[in-house]
């Protein structure tokens, strides 16, 4: 019975790893997809200001209420 349970631990710890592992993989595919954006302090971008009440499809849930 001992053996049996250093051998779960032991597979417990390998399935850990392959989670890991998993994560990693799953980071590193989405992670090509995305652009990166840089900006400096007092560069100036453009924000999205919509009419109260308006709900536009294109913002979805970050339209105001």
């Amino acid at each position: 019975m001992a053996q049996e349970l250093e051998d779960l631990e032991q597979s417990r710890i390998d399935a850990c790893n392959w989670m890991h592992a998993q994560k990693q993989i799953a980071a590193r595919a989405y992670n090509i997809k995305v652009k990166q954006k840089t900006f400096t302090e007092g560069e100036l971008v453009w924000r999205a200001v919509l009419p109260v009440g308006t709900k536009d499809p294109r913002f979805d849930k970050f339209s105001p209420n």
